[in-house]
């Protein structure tokens, strides 16, 4: 009867504390760890990881996240993807608290967008005030889509970093849209 060897990915050779792309960063509570897992399976790093002897002792059923998003044991991992294990107190608590992670990075990302999207009025008519140089700009535009240097060619302007500040900021606001093209009006927002 033959026995197949594994290869253990945090023999000496793969273990490195210093954190690079090509690492996947381990997360279990307060423990964190770079190690080159790239090509590996989710189950393969537990079972280095789990149990008695395990590298970071980690209880044998835990639940398995990878940049944010739970995976399952087959998942292999990518060179420089973050691995983030949860202790499972039962199954409905590991996934109240995986849910839970998730929601709050969800929360976060949409908060972080929040100001192009439109669905506070509160927040439009505060902001839509402009200045002397939004309001060129609106004119300048028209109904055509331009680039910057042309945007500003026709306000009679330097294409400065103010200048494109100033035009970040209406993209921001809602008041600009931008595609490959260039920057044109956002027609369903009303300005003072």
């Amino acid at each position: 009867m033959t026995t197949a060897v594994r290869h253990n990915p945090f023999s000496k050779s793969r273990f490195n504390t210093s954190k690079s792309r090509r690492e996947n960063i381990v997360v279990y509570g307060p423990n964190e760890l770079a190690l080159q897992l790239a090509g590996y399976s989710i189950a393969d790093v537990l079972t280095c990881l789990t149990g008695r002897g395990g590298l970071l002792s980690i209880a044998d059923e835990v639940v398995a996240c990878v940049d944010g998003r739970m995976v399952n044991a087959s998942y292999i991992l990518q060179p420089g993807e973050r691995l983030e294990l949860f202790m499972v107190h039962g199954q409905k608590a590991a996934w109240e608290e995986a849910d839970r992670i998730l929601l709050e990075r969800l929360v976060a990302a949409v908060e972080a967008v929040g100001d192009t999207i439109r669905g506070s009025h509160k927040h439009q008519e505060k902001n839509l005030r402009l200045s002397h140089l939004e309001e060129l700009i609106l004119r300048a535009l028209g109904d055509q889509t331009l680039r910057a240097k042309e945007i500003a060619t026709l306000c009679r302007e330097d294409l400065s970093s103010h200048f494109r500040a100033t035009l970040s900021q209406l993209v921001k606001r809602g008041v600009l849209l931008r595609n490959g093209d260039g920057y044109y009006v956002n027609r369903q927002v009303d300005v003072a």
